[in-house]
């Protein structure tokens, strides 16, 4: 969670610098400033984020494939 969701903007000098904003509903997308979250949350991330709880639900039990469908989720959304 190293690079915003909105802006792809990450730091430099600490590559593996966590992101600490992140949706408070979904837990799955991080976000470099409240800014970036509200415009990701106005532009697509309210259509994808319903999809990213269900498919996340249960942490305990997510493996590879429940991984790959919410990259391509991602994907699909915002490319509407």
């Amino acid at each position: 969670r190293t690079v915003c969701e909105t802006c792809c903007k990450f730091d430099t000098k600490d590559i593996a610098k966590e992101l600490t904003i992140c949706c408070d509903s979904c837990k799955e997308v991080f976000y470099c400033s409240q800014e970036c979250k509200d415009k990701a949350w106005n532009t697509w991330h309210y259509l994808e984020c319903t999809t990213f709880r269900t498919l996340m639900k249960d942490k305990q039990r997510v493996d590879k494939k429940t991984e790959m469908l919410v990259c391509l989720a991602k994907m699909m959304i915002r490319l509407i």
